[in-house]
């Protein structure tokens, strides 16, 4: 509202100046009647000094009839400048609104696909795969007691398939918890090697065993538990999800004899050994 008055002052006062007339001029085409030396006879000084007066302009009085005339302010040029005037002032108005307008639409449209993008993170957290470690595949006697250990298997714990890209795992007799990330034993599975959610356990003949060149792990159970050694399966599975997002788990479980866990201090208390994305 304030520049909306200071606008419209502005503009009375531009009219206002231009409104005044210039000065009467008491000299008209009639009255400047000149001519030149030649033709002008000779006069004496009081002569001309008479003449000059007698041809001076009588005195001009300010009356009704001669005071100049505002009455244009509001119907010849004044209207049209106030006219602009306010047209500036709501067109500046208007602008203001449309763009209070465009960026409340902006901030609505933000916020829309921000909500949207955690619904999106929400969803693939609520529906991801999740691959782990499930249990060692074993074989007893008559009695319970363990006579061989075949390997481990895995399972999807997710609501979705993960597709199996590579598995790192070595079966070590190992003083200390060796960490998944250096494991160099690493195979490379086809598009197809599919980990189906829930019930279903990978690989598909039950267990992994040891790859193709380590030791046996029939060679290796005797060594456990003497000199300080230890049974140890370690490595790292990657796989990725349906949407697309590649994923790890590693592991890293000690056998007590009849299994491989992580139920020990040194390996349950240690984030590096077994872990997941």
């Amino acid at each position: 509202m304030r520049g909306i008055l200071v606008a419209l002052f502005l503009a009375l006062a531009s009219q206002t100046t231009a409104a005044d007339p210039p000065p009467n001029s008491s000299f008209t085409a009639e009255d400047e009647t000149h001519k030149s030396p030649k033709e002008q006879p000779a006069q004496s000084p009081a002569a001309e000094q008479t003449a000059i007066d007698s041809n001076s302009p009588p005195p001009t009085s300010l009356t009704k009839d001669n005071e100049p005339a505002n009455n244009g302010l509001f119907l010849g040029d004044g209207f049209a400048q106030w006219l602009m005037a306010v047209t500036g002032v709501m067109a500046a108005l208007i602008s203001g609104w449309a763009v209070w307008l465009l960026r409340g639409t902006l901030v609505a449209t933000n916020r829309t696909a921000e909500a949207a993008s955690e619904n999106t993170r929400a969803m693939i957290a609520a529906e991801r795969p999740h691959v782990r470690l499930f249990r060692t595949i074993k074989q007893v006697d008559k009695s319970g007691k363990v006579i061989a250990v075949d390997g481990v298997n895995f399972r999807n714990v997710g609501r979705t398939p993960a597709l199996v890209k590579s598995l790192a795992i070595e079966y070590v007799l190992a003083k200390t918890p060796p960490l998944p990330s250096e494991c160099r034993r690493k195979r490379s599975f086809p598009d197809d090697s599919v980990m189906a959610q829930r019930d279903e356990e990978w690989p598909r003949k039950h267990y992994v065993p040891p790859m193709d060149g380590e030791t046996k792990l029939s060679e290796l159970l005797p060594g456990h538990g003497k000199d300080g050694f230890r049974l140890f399966v370690y490595g790292e599975v990657v796989y990725s999800d349906a949407f697309g997002e590649e994923r790890k788990t590693g592991f890293c479980r000690v056998f007590t004899g009849r299994e491989f866990t992580y139920n020990q201090s040194d390996i349950n208390e240690n984030r590096l050994l077994n872990y997941a994305t």
